[in-house]
């Protein structure tokens, strides 16, 4: 049976990009026991629900699965959609009418 761990995100903003780094570790019956780093870089985008971090590039070590369309859906579900966010932010974030970002910067303006 394999397993994978998640560790705690890494966050960077750069150039009108957001960028999230999660350091990820992979075992498969003790054949295979290694880290790699799930990459994604995109923006924050208005969806139905409110604003949400939209990925245009997403890596898997050094593989680029945004060519792989079920391989994405199944790693930015499992490494980046599963992170635990705490409820205060989750909270103030609901109440966001605008999200950008703008050079090295995220502006969030509120209701």
């Amino acid at each position: 049976a394999g397993d994978t761990v998640a560790g705690v995100p890494n966050f960077r903003i750069r150039d009108g990009v957001l960028q999230v780094g999660v350091p990820v570790t992979l075992s498969l019956a003790g054949l295979i026991d290694t880290k790699v780093t799930v990459l994604a870089r995109g923006t924050i985008a208005k969806t139905e629900t409110g604003f949400a971090f939209e990925p245009s590039e997403l890596y898997l070590g050094s593989c680029p699965v945004q060519r792989l369309p079920f391989v994405a859906g199944f790693v930015q579900k499992k490494f980046l959609a599963g992170q635990a966010i705490p409820a205060d932010i989750a909270a103030a974030w609901s109440k966001a009418s605008a999200v950008t970002i703008e050079g090295n910067t995220l502006k969030v303006t509120m209701q």
